[in-house]
C-alpha cells in the first residue's frame, strides 16, 4: 500500500481490525492529521465508517466484522483507494511548483510583459 500511496507511512493488522498511518512524507514521517481528517470524511461521505486515532490523530482504524461479505470488502476498500486518490491529488495540486528559494525570477524586458 505505501509502495503506492507515499502519504502511507505504515499499516497494520491482525484478523478484523487494521489500522493505517498516514504521513506528509516518508523520509520526515511528519504526522498527516489534516490529511487523516479528510479521508474519513470522504470515507464517511461514501458509506464507510472509519475511527481516526492515534497520538497525532493521523491513523485511520478499520473494523471489518467477521461475518462481512467478499464483495463488501472490496468495497470498503475501494472507497478508502478512492480516498487516498482523493486527498493525495488535492495535496499534490496545492504543491507549489516552484518552491520560493528556487523560483525563476523574470528579468528585463521579459518583467516588462
Amino acid at each position: 500500500m505505501a509502495e503506492k500511496w507515499p502519504i502511507v507511512g505504515e499499516h497494520s493488522g491482525l484478523g478484523g481490525m487494521c489500522a493505517i498511518e498516514l504521513v506528509r512524507g516518508a523520509e520526515s514521517r511528519e504526522p498527516a492529521d489534516k490529511e487523516t481528517k479528510e479521508i474519513a470524511q470522504h470515507c464517511y461521505e461514501h458509506g464507510l465508517i472509519t475511527i481516526t486515532a492515534g497520538t497525532y490523530g493521523n491513523v485511520i482504524r478499520i473494523l471489518v466484522p467477521w461475518s462481512s461479505r467478499t464483495n463488501r470488502f472490496e468495497e470498503g476498500l475501494g472507497v478508502i483507494e478512492a480516498a487516498l486518490a482523493s486527498v493525495t491529488a488535492a495535496r499534490n495540486r496545492n504543491t507549489s511548483r516552484f518552491p520560493l528559494s528556487t523560483s525563476p525570477i523574470i528579468h528585463g524586458a521579459a518583467a516588462n510583459r
